[in-house]
């Protein structure tokens, strides 16, 4: 099977960044002016605010691992289905670390400019996050 390019620059961006937290990597795979949509929550715009996002995540989850499970190309966008994991080991969304192990799921469409990450919309099951973190 062929995988597309814009797919593949995804996947490599999956691997190299949300799993092995290589943030100087993510100038090589976005754009300056990178945007993260997210329901919810303000727009990130920017390689520091994208770069300071995973940091972040990988505080509140420092062996977080994300598994794509299925990954669909067209034309400018790639859509990925991941398995999220991960152990509670710092503060997020306001929650004190609860040391607990974590399992949920995250959408995301990206949308490719000139082979690069230009944009992404983010959506994930915080509801079934937070209820793992018996924080609701």
């Amino acid at each position: 099977m062929i995988i597309p390019e814009n797919e593949r620059l995804v996947r490599d961006f999956v691997a190299d960044v949300l799993n092995d937290k290589r943030y100087d990597a993510i100038t090589e795979y976005c754009h300056e002016d990178v945007v993260m949509h997210r329901p919810g929550d303000v727009d990130e715009v920017g390689l520091d605010a994208y770069i300071e996002h995973y940091r972040h995540l990988h505080r509140a989850f420092p062996d977080f691992h994300a598994t794509i499970e299925d990954a669909l190309a067209d034309g400018d966008r790639v859509g990925l289905r991941l398995a999220l994991t991960g152990t509670h080991e710092g503060e997020l969304l306001g929650r004190a670390p609860t040391g607990t192990s974590v399992s949920f799921s995250a959408q995301i469409i990206y949308r490719l400019s000139d082979g690069r990450i230009a944009e992404e919309w983010h959506e994930s099951d915080r509801l079934g996050l937070l209820r793992q973190l018996s924080a609701l």
